[in-house]
């Protein structure tokens, strides 16, 4: 009798959560919410989310047939009732962002009234803290000084308190701000000089208000001479779908359309020739080596070097290395890996002016690991061309990025809408930032590869005509 009920246990218990497709699994994580059965409701939309990860209106399941498809929204419900209310903002977020509802949204009201409940019980005497998590900063008081033609920043940033804060105002102005603290917001500069104030509230009506400086330069970077002399713009374009070993998933095709499309652009609009843009589409490591070492012999002191690369990318934890995968690639073995450090020594052998490398890849931000953003010596305020430039702008941290990038996405479109006739790369970082940031799970970054010649300079593209 007892092994019976055993069995019986164990086929119950294994049937709390079938299905086959992802909207079965979705609508069986409903009907288990609705009867209070927690756990079996996360295990169901878990299994959703790993076969369709986004929240829609109109999700198709078969044939003509559409649902409503919210899993994000409904985990962040089940966590609630669990009381996990980090993990229920994350989910509850996470579909906002993807497809706002009045539901998802009255969830987080609830939460950010039940962190104020818990608070009152609290003596709260003690202002918010405010971090500054971009533009990059000199030092705690100083953002680090931006070009003449940039005359719009967007502040990124978060202020923090236990019992929840209630406002950020920058200059007079509320800013954008998440239940969690995190603010954005836009910020005008003049040239010269700028203090910028920060105010902020928390739900005790504690508050700190801090002041920064931000300089732009005076330098109108249309009448630098050195532009109108500039050398050559060379591209080596690198896009990886397709790997050899089974054991590495192939991503659909996505990297080549985006190399393709990459290259069309700077020849259609910026001062990048023909011969001188070299696509390399599903190369192995013995072929991007090759064309790092002609690049070291074609380019001179003068010229311009932009390295794009999109496909897979590992970091390894325990040795701190990141890793670019080329299409002869094995999983098991790291001798076709093409690490960071040998990418560092490449462009430290290429005599280029300036060199950006930008880098669609997973852990893609790990080319800054163990490397400080920032300078503590005096960046120079004019005349950024004529300094050397080594940066980067990676498409995430440490972190997986999707098959179709939504970085991508944001970097083409930037660069085929631009009327300006000189952008910075600085500038374009700024530009792709936020939408990326609110449109993905990454924080794209930019800053500078260090070790290999840096002097504060910038990389800059130029339109083949003025609009």
């Amino acid at each position: 009798m007892r092994a019976g009920n055993i069995l019986l246990f164990t086929i119950l218990f294994s049937n709390l959560c079938v299905g086959q497709t992802f909207f079965e699994f979705y609508e069986k994580g409903l009907e288990h919410a609705n009867n209070d059965s927690l756990n079996a409701a996360l295990s169901c939309f878990e299994k959703a989310l790993k076969i369709q990860e986004t929240d829609n209106k109109q999700t198709r399941t078969y044939g003509v047939k559409f649902i409503e498809y919210f899993p994000n929204r409904e985990l962040g419900i089940v966590y609630y009732k669990k009381k996990n209310l980090d993990f229920a903002i994350d989910y509850l977020e996470k579909s906002m962002n993807a497809e706002p509802s009045e539901r998802a949204k009255d969830y987080l009201l609830l939460i950010g009234q039940v962190k104020h409940d818990r608070s009152i019980a609290v003596v709260d005497d003690k202002a918010p803290d405010i971090e500054i998590l971009s533009p990059a900063m000199l030092n705690s008081k100083v953002f680090q000084p931006v070009a003449n033609n940039i005359n719009l920043i967007t502040i990124v940033g978060k202020a923090k308190d236990p019992g929840g804060v209630f406002e950020v105002i920058v200059n007079d102005k509320q800013a954008s701000m998440s239940v969690e603290g995190d603010f954005t917001t836009k910020v005008f500069l003049g040239v010269g000089q700028n203090e910028i104030f920060m105010k902020a509230t928390d739900l005790k009506q504690n508050s700190i208000t801090k002041s920064y400086l931000i300089y732009r330069d005076d330098t109108i970077i249309s009448e630098i001479t050195s532009l109108t002399q500039a050398g050559k713009y060379y591209a080596l374009i690198i896009g990886i779908s397709d790997y050899t070993d089974p054991l590495i998933m192939d991503l659909d095709g996505f990297p080549l359309q985006d190399a393709k499309r990459l290259a069309q652009i700077l020849n259609d609009k910026y001062t990048f020739e023909k011969e001188t843009i070299q696509i390399l589409l599903n190369p192995d490591r013995s072929a991007i080596q090759r064309a790092l070492d002609n690049l070291s012999k074609t380019i001179t002191e003068k010229d311009n070097l932009l390295i794009f690369y999109a496909g897979h990318g590992h970091y390894d934890e325990q040795s701190e290395l990141g890793y670019w995968l080329p299409a002869d690639a094995e999983k098991e073995y790291t001798s076709n890996w093409i690490y960071n450090d040998v990418l560092v020594a490449n462009l430290k052998r290429i005599r280029s002016k300036h060199s950006l490398l930008i880098s669609d890849a997973c852990f893609s931000g790990s080319i800054f690991k163990t490397r400080s953003m920032l300078e503590d010596a005096p960046v120079a305020l004019q005349k950024k061309y004529e300094l050397k430039s080594r940066k980067a702008i990676t498409s995430g941290v440490l972190q997986t990025v999707p098959n179709k990038s939504v970085f991508f996405k944001y970097l083409a479109d930037q660069l085929e809408n631009n009327q300006d006739k000189y952008l910075s790369a600085s500038q374009l970082f700024q530009d792709i930032e936020i939408p990326v940031g609110n449109n993905s799970p990454n924080t794209p970054q930019f800053g500078v590869i260090r070790n290999v010649g840096d002097e504060g300079g910038d990389f800059i593209f130029i339109l083949n005509k003025t609009p």
